[in-house]
């Protein structure tokens, strides 16, 4: 891919990352290294390159390469889903906390005013 499609690309790539990052609130590092590495597939960077015995660089096949985008994607998908999960996780045990000191806070005043 060159050119404006890969312009394009690029900046739907960020736009991507940007949102994975604010609003799925994934970690950044996971979102980036996830986003990265699905651009470099659609950008036509192949995951290995391989050389023969002459050292000559033996292209994987489409269907290679096809199997290998479907996997990076998959593995985004499973990274962001397990992102999200952790931070579902610990948005709840961050209200849990507030609640049980809200609750602790509660009963000292009340035990204030009983004396």
């Amino acid at each position: 891919m060159t050119g404006i499609g890969l312009i394009i690309v690029f900046v739907l790539a960020i736009a991507l990352m940007i949102f994975c990052i604010s609003k799925l609130k994934i970690h950044p590092f996971l979102a980036i290294m996830a986003i990265s590495l699905v651009f470099g597939l659609i950008a036509g960077i192949p995951l290995v390159n391989t050389t023969d015995a002459d050292g000559n660089t033996v292209q994987p096949t489409e269907e290679e390469s096809a199997a290998a985008l479907q996997k990076a994607k998959d593995a985004a998908a499973d990274a962001a889903e397990k992102a999200k999960d952790a931070a579902d996780t610990a948005k709840e045990k961050a209200a849990d906390a507030a609640d049980a000191a809200k609750d602790k806070a509660d009963d000292a005043k009340k035990a204030a005013e009983d004396k």
